[in-house]
């Protein structure tokens, strides 16, 4: 009878813990979603991220009217990273003072801040590609030196 009592216990134990288990679950952990999807663009403190169908991000320019003066751009969105300022992203945009470029950035677009208010340019690793002159900023023509690049 001690037995049969015992058997019964560990089957009314598993029972509960499946019971308890909310909907959806299983006995094997999932990694979760991203929230980010390829092909998709998202606002994030007033900046467009686009994710390319090839996984990496493009900066492409404001999300609003207002810009703020100093723009620190994100080096990833979830497991996508940011890659590209996008062609014309900040061109026009006179409040943009200071931009801050985190490492993983390999591509500072055409136009990217041309005609922009950029005085300031932070550039967090040496592995990037500028194939704009900033025409129209403050920074047109300025020695890269004066630039802070770091590694």
């Amino acid at each position: 009878m001690k037995n049969i009592n015992r058997i019964m216990s560990m089957f009314m134990s598993a029972l509960m813990l499946f019971i308890s288990l909310p909907s959806g679950a299983s006995a094997f952990y999932n990694e979760p979603k991203s929230i980010y999807e390829k092909g998709q663009t998202y606002s994030i403190n007033g900046i467009d991220y686009r994710i390319e169908e090839n996984g990496s991000v493009t900066v492409i320019g404001p999300s609003a009217e207002t810009v703020p003066e100093c723009l620190e751009f994100l080096s990833s969105l979830g497991e996508f990273t940011v890659r590209t300022i996008g062609v014309g992203a900040f061109y026009d945009y006179e409040a943009v003072k200071k931009v801050i470029i985190p490492e993983t950035v390999t591509t500072i677009s055409h136009r990217a801040f041309e005609y922009s208010g950029l005085t300031d340019i932070e550039i967090k690793g040496n592995n990037v590609s500028i194939s704009t002159n900033f025409q129209g900023t403050p920074l047109y023509k300025q020695s890269r030196d004066n630039w802070r690049i770091f590694s």
